[in-house]
């Protein structure tokens, strides 16, 4: 048992370690040290509409309500990320871009946990 209470409080350790860390730039600077890439407009065009899309044929970018009507397939690259925010979005709603920084931190902090142990 003891052993047990030992990892928790260690996990729990290097979780904030590690969530502060991350959130650092946005405290110090105010803003997130990356730009938001185009997964997220994909993301929340999957969510709302179940289509992987963004643009039409004339590389035109779409609102959400046209993306089923003239909404090409996306080539754009990681699929499994916009797959993953959108099913963060099935439960949190589409979230800002402020609010998208602090998921996407928790998330980097959760999966270092797994490789943790």
């Amino acid at each position: 048992m003891k052993k047990f209470i030992v990892k928790s409080i260690f996990l729990f350790l290097i979780f904030i370690a590690s969530f502060s860390i991350w959130y650092s730039p946005v405290l110090f600077k105010g803003y997130a040290p990356y730009k938001m890439t185009e997964i997220m407009p994909i993301a929340k065009n999957f969510y709302k509409t179940g289509i992987f899309s963004m643009e039409n044929n004339r590389s035109v970018f779409l609102s959400s309500s046209l993306i089923k009507k003239e909404g090409e397939i996306a080539t754009s690259g990681n699929k499994l990320t916009a797959y993953l925010y959108a099913g963060i979005f099935k439960f949190t709603g589409v979230l800002s871009p402020d609010k998208l920084v602090v998921v996407s931190i928790i998330v980097n902090s959760l999966s270092l946990l797994i490789f943790t142990f």
